[in-house]
C-alpha cells in the first residue's frame, strides 16, 4: 500500500511540474514598450517605466513584467483583432487629466482587450474615459 501512495505522489507531482512549463511556454511574442504615464493594469497603478509584455494567444492572457524582471502578473483578457501594422500596440483610454487605463494589446496576428468598467468601478473611479492614447512596442 505504501508503494502505490508514493507511486501515485511522485506521478502527481510530474503532472504538476509538467502541467507548469506547458504553462510557461504558452507565452510568447514578447514586446518591450517604455510608458511615459501611470496606468492602471489589472486594478492596480503601475508606475510610467519600460515594461515587457507577453502574450499567451490561446488564452488570451498577458505577462506584464517591470523591465528588470522583478516584478510581473497575468493579465486576463477577451479576445481582440490583431493590429494590420507590423508592430505591437498597446491602447489606454484617458481622461485627459491623468488617468490611463491599459484597455488592449494587439500583436501583428492576435490581441487581447480587458474590461476597463469593471476595472474603473472597482478603483471607484468616475471619470469619463474618452480620449485614447497609444504607445508603440518593440519586438525583443
Amino acid at each position: 500500500m505504501k508503494i502505490n501512495v508514493r507511486i501515485f505522489l511522485a506521478l502527481a507531482l510530474i503532472t504538476l511540474a509538467l502541467s507548469g512549463a506547458a504553462l510557461a511556454q504558452g507565452y510568447e511574442h514578447s514586446v518591450r514598450a517604455t510608458i511615459p504615464f501611470n496606468f492602471y493594469a489589472d486594478g492596480q497603478l503601475q508606475p510610467a517605466g519600460t515594461y515587457s509584455f507577453a502574450i499567451n494567444p490561446v488564452s488570451h492572457t498577458i505577462e506584464m513584467s517591470d523591465g528588470y524582471k522583478n516584478s510581473g502578473r497575468f493579465l486576463v483578457g477577451s479576445p481582440e483583432d490583431g493590429t494590420s501594422k507590423d508592430v505591437a500596440i498597446l491602447t489606454f483610454r484617458t481622461d485627459g487629466a491623468g488617468v490611463y487605463v491599459l484597455q488592449k494589446a494587439q500583436w501583428t496576428d492576435f490581441g487581447a482587450s480587458f474590461d476597463i468598467k469593471r476595472e474603473l468601478a472597482h478603483l471607484g473611479e468616475v471619470r469619463s474615459l474618452r480620449a485614447v492614447e497609444t504607445v508603440i512596442a518593440q519586438a525583443r
